[in-house]
């Protein structure tokens, strides 16, 4: 808990694919919601990552938002329905210790989806 420089992967299937854009970077997005005292780097560009197992990786794009927050919103290329992607933030700050949930949505799925997970 309250570790710096920390970095945060989180995996998810992709159930209505993220549609849009190119190989580089989309109109989709990926929004990460962490618990309250997460923070996300300022200047989170271009070190996230969001890969589709299958396709292609891409660094984050400059209309990522969020930074210093605990919301990140990062822009995506097309996904197809039901491929994996993995999102790589590194520098984040961790909250204060205890059980934690994150929760991811995309544009093309709007629920939110818990990723519990335990700080000690």
């Amino acid at each position: 808990h309250g570790a710096t420089n920390v970095t945060y992967t989180v995996g998810f299937t992709v159930a209505n694919g993220l549609f849009g854009g190119n190989s580089q970077v989309g109109g989709s997005t990926v929004t990460i919601t962490a618990p309250a005292g997460t923070i996300f780097p300022t200047n989170a560009c271009p070190e996230v990552s969001v890969r589709d197992d299958t396709y292609w990786t891409t660094g984050c794009a400059i209309t990522t938002t969020g930074g210093g927050t605990n919301v990140l919103t990062i822009p995506t290329p097309q996904v197809q329905p039901k491929d994996h992607v993995t999102v790589t933030i590194p520098g984040v700050t961790n909250a204060s210790a205890g059980s934690k949930t994150l929760h991811v949505t995309t544009s093309s799925d709007a629920t939110s989806v818990p990723l519990t997970y335990h700080l000690t």
